[in-house]
């Protein structure tokens, strides 16, 4: 592993819903996760005046796919723990969305849809030889029976495959989010350290260097309040009025 660029900020759901009317803000985004190259940043999306919510935007490495996270703007609904729970579920979706690229570009996933084809080829070869054999030559029909035959009898290489890699092939960051969350959302952190620490084990990696490198990125991390949002907000004022 190389060396790793690590960032990682603690979002203040309060501020941002204290000056969501604020227009400065409205063009403001935040780094909110910095590691192993890969980048999530959170900006305020959109205002909806009568559910009294404000939706934010989490964008992760491409511009052309994001997640949305709402929030409740009236303090009988504020609830910090809620918002953090909501926000590691929105963060691990980004996560996972960039690690199915690698899923998909893997030999082993694209053997399993050169099997899959190729099973599926032999399944309808035998549904039209057993049709024409027992006297069948309306073409529909045999096509209806061998779609039928294939999906009751084709093995679902590519979905077995998919489930058996994920998780693996971009551990670390899956890893230092879950170091990220451990105070908010410690039970969330938990199961996802266990659910990538196991499945690792299925594939008979060795677990050690991986966390061992993890602890020494985790000495180096810029963890910052995201109170620096009104500084940040500060100095954009100071640009306009230059």
């Amino acid at each position: 592993m190389n060396e790793l660029s690590t960032k990682l900020y603690k979002v203040n759901f309060k501020y941002l819903i204290d000056n969501a009317l604020d227009k400065k803000l409205w063009s403001q985004s935040w780094l909110i996760y910095d590691y192993d190259n890969f980048k999530i940043t959170l900006c305020l999306n959109s205002i909806l005046i009568r559910e009294e919510k404000i939706n934010l935007r989490l964008t992760g490495n491409d511009v052309d796919w994001s997640n949305n996270l709402s929030i409740p703007m009236c303090d009988e609904h504020y609830n910090v723990k809620v918002f953090s729970k909501s926000l590691f579920s929105s963060m691990l979706y980004l996560l996972q969305w960039e690690e199915d690229k690698y899923i998909q570009q893997h030999p082993l996933y694209l053997r399993a849809i050169a099997l899959e084809k190729e099973q599926k080829r032999t399944l309808e070869k035998v549904a039209w030889e057993y049709c024409k054999g027992i006297g069948i030559t309306d073409v529909s029909i045999i096509n209806a029976y061998a779609k039928d035959y294939v999906e009751q009898n084709c093995s679902n290489f590519t979905s077995d495959v998919y489930w058996q890699l994920r998780y693996t092939l971009t551990s670390a960051r899956y890893l230092m989010l879950a170091y990220q969350f451990e105070q908010d959302c410690p039970e969330n952190s938990q199961n996802l350290i266990t659910r990538v620490n196991d499945k690792l084990k299925e594939l008979n990696h060795d677990t050690e260097p991986l966390f061992e490198q993890l602890e020494k990125a985790l000495d180096l991390i810029e963890y910052e309040e995201m109170s620096n949002l009104s500084e940040a907000l500060e100095l954009v004022k100071e640009r306009e009025e230059q």
